[in-house]
């Protein structure tokens, strides 16, 4: 497993994108701090939506991975290629997603001055494991209706969210006092999030025809 992650990390390093993916993230992130909506407000959704679109940072970061794997027969060729393909893209997503989510935790914890950070953790977690998906299924023409509607949810929240009845106020109704329960709740989308994209691309290795490049699965079956 280490060594798919280590090979993972290697194929998808790019400082370019990297830099990118950081520039991207902070400035949405200083954008929310700076002036923050209050909840109940028109733009209270909408504010945390943007927060939670910083984590295309995360697809900025995995793409050239994404597009490599599934791209080259090599990659499936190789001795430890089932953990490269099905495991290592979600603990990475999983991993950075994490690290987005703490910092917007943290840093809207202490600049907000009393505004409750319980949506931001949620929709957060919600948005790690929307990228995760996204990135891991990138390619993967089995699952071209989920992809749809993936991107339609992830890139389209900021119009989405505010819509949703009873949600202008907060998920707990913009009361403080629920951190556990907003941190708890987290917690359940990120293992559920994880396991099922974990599932997904266990089902997909196992199919009869891995991803878009048709290599047959009987052709690689000893790996």
């Amino acid at each position: 497993m280490k060594k798919a992650i280590k090979t993972y990390l290697r194929l998808t390093f790019n400082p370019i994108m990297t830099i990118i993916a950081l520039i991207f993230a902070a400035v949405l992130m200083v954008a929310a701090v700076k002036e923050p909506a209050e909840p109940g407000s028109e733009d209270y959704m909408s504010m945390v939506g943007a927060i939670g679109f910083g984590h295309i940072g995360i697809l900025l970061f995995m793409l050239v991975g994404a597009m490599k794997t599934t791209q080259n027969k090599f990659f499936l060729s190789l001795p430890f290629a089932k953990d490269l393909i099905t495991t290592a893209p979600v603990i990475l997503c999983g991993a950075l997603g994490l690290v987005f989510d703490l910092t917007a935790g943290l840093i809207t914890h202490f600049c907000w001055n009393g505004i409750p950070n319980d949506d931001v953790i949620i929709v957060n977690a919600a948005n790690t494991i929307l990228m995760t998906m996204i990135v891991c299924l990138i390619a993967r023409n089995s699952y071209n209706v989920l992809k749809f509607i993936l991107y339609m949810g992830y890139f389209l929240q900021g119009i989405f969210l505010p819509k949703i009845p009873g949600l202008s106020d907060g998920i707990f109704g913009g009361e403080a006092g629920h951190s556990l329960a907003g941190c708890l709740l987290a917690a359940v989308i990120y293992i559920a999030g994880l396991g099922v994209t974990h599932l997904l691309l266990r089902k997909w290795w196992n199919s009869s025809l891995r991803g878009p490049i048709n290599v047959p699965a009987a052709a690689i079956a000893a790996n």
